[in-house]
């Protein structure tokens, strides 16, 4: 089965992983439910390289594993660096021990499970909705906004699929359509379920080859039946959601307008791109929507990475065109100064007054931070400083767009501070290409105040909205902060 035909998937894992996406589903009013924060699957083990890549260009924050203990020994999730990893049992039996799916727990449950295994499951699905603490885990990740976030069990099926069917309720998406998210999972593991008998592992029961399909597949009715278990306790939704999670009208609201696309921002499908120009500098494309609009869009980018055609979470990840710093010379026992220079400006026709500033390029992707190899290099290129013990360097706005009425093109803004060296180190020396630098302007914070105060440079000119940028950071003394 082709992963990319089923909903929500994630391009690059084999569908039985179920690794999707829960953004697009119609919640409270038929808002959406945003794109991006909330993936289910299964555990992220065994992948390869450049799956690894993938999970780390998700961004996400904190994986919520709900494997019992014993299902973890030698099977640990890929964590990407940065992300939080909490594991919580999803399920448990009456006697509040973890429900482990184990090969060896998978013994246990079978021998209690033989004369009602459909009693059994159903009851452990509607045991999850009450005083579960992996989902309250899960909701108080939503409410602390810990996301993007990726929930996952061991095939992703059953205490995934319950934990997916809770967030989906709090959000407001009907049954049918939860349901119908729900057995996805089928159709995910459709390979796994429909396996013959001569591609079984020998290791299996004999009981188990005859229930193969129903042990690898999930069912409507178990968790309709779950549902029917708090609408029996509770008689609505709104009084399950404030006496289990704590959250009242207020609350819930709030979390909704977090998590569901605006009612004010509609989505707008996807437009087709015709591309008009193709230069190494810039690009045109005609961006045809489906209601006739056509809007054309200037940007550095090649079709494959336009901005324009990503959806919400493709968005999150993207890297900026280019970085641009506010950098401060601050070596002991002497005043700081803001660095800027004149640089030769095609578009405009003379020199304005500039910052360090350059394109990410592809070896400055590879990097752990890309962002700041990008600005350390280009610092040493046009100022010819070369960073120290002494100095610090932050991301101050990781991406802001030029001129989006007309292009997308993005920079990130840093600062940073430069503490082992003065302005004797200056030098152009490393410039290339078609750069062409005039001299340095050191700037005083009183200095930088009258610059912003005029609107313009000692001669008159303008400068460009990233030197503005810098000034402000710099005269009001945020840089001090970094």
């Amino acid at each position: 089965m082709d992963e990319n035909a089923l909903p929500g998937a994630i391009v690059g894992f084999p569908s039985r992983m179920g690794l999707r996406d829960l953004g697009g589903l119609r919640g409270a009013n038929g808002r959406p439910v945003r794109h991006g924060l909330l993936y289910r699957g299964s555990a992220l083990i065994g992948l390869t390289e450049e799956q690894r890549d993938i999970v780390d260009d998700m961004g996400l924050v904190l994986i919520l594993d709900l494997r019992a203990a014993g299902e973890l020994e030698g099977r640990p999730d890929y964590v990407p660096n940065g992300c939080e990893y909490v594991r919580i049992s999803g399920m448990y039996d009456e006697d509040d021990e973890e429900v482990d799916f184990s090969p060896t727990g998978m013994l246990r449950i079978m021998e209690r499970i033989q004369n009602n295994p459909e009693g059994f499951m159903r009851g452990l699905y509607a045991s999850m909705m009450f005083q579960n603490p992996a989902v309250h885990e899960l909701v108080d990740c939503l409410a602390r906004e810990q996301v993007p976030l990726y929930f996952h069990c061991t095939a992703g099926k059953d205490r995934t699929g319950v934990c997916a069917a809770v967030v989906l309720m709090l959000l407001g998406v009907p049954d049918d359509e939860i349901v119908r998210e729900f057995l996805l999972t089928n159709e995910y593991r459709s390979e796994i379920i429909h396996m013959s008998p001569e591609e079984l592992p020998e290791s299996i029961s004999e009981n188990d080859r005859l229930n193969w399909a129903k042990i690898n597949s999930v069912n409507e009715a178990d968790l309709r039946n779950a549902f029917d278990a708090v609408d029996e306790r509770y008689g609505s939704r709104e009084e399950y959601f404030e006496a289990e999670f704590g959250l009242d009208e207020g609350k819930l609201r709030a979390l909704r307008d977090r998590y569901l696309v605006s009612p004010d921002m509609p989505m707008i499908p996807v437009p087709v791109a015709h591309r008009m120009l193709d230069t190494p500098f810039v690009k045109v494309y005609d961006l045809v929507y489906a209601d006739g609009t056509h809007y054309y869009d200037a940007s550095r980018r090649d079709y494959v990475n336009l901005r324009a055609l990503k959806k919400d979470r493709e968005q999150i990840k993207l890297i900026p065109d280019a970085v641009s710093c506010c950098l401060v010379l601050s070596p002991e026992g002497q005043e700081p100064r803001l660095v800027m220079f004149y640089e030769y400006r095609y578009p405009t026709g003379q020199y304005v007054l500039g910052i360090p500033s350059g394109l990410v390029d592809q070896q400055d992707c590879k990097k752990r931070n890309p962002l700041v190899a990008a600005m350390v290099r280009e610092v040493y290129e046009e100022t010819g400083i070369a960073f120290g013990n002494k100095d610090s360097i932050r991301v101050v706005n990781p991406l802001l767009f030029n001129s989006p009425g007309m292009t997308d093109e993005s920079t990130a803004l840093l600062c940073a501070i430069i503490r082992g060296t003065d302005a004797t180190s200056l030098s152009q020396a490393g410039a290339s290409g078609m750069e062409r630098f005039g001299k340095f302007e050191l700037a005083t914070r009183e200095e930088a105040w009258e610059i912003l105060r005029r609107g313009c440079d000692r001669y008159g000119r303008p400068f460009p909205m990233v030197t503005w940028a810098a000034l402000t950071y710099f005269a009001t003394d945020q840089w001090k902060n970094s």
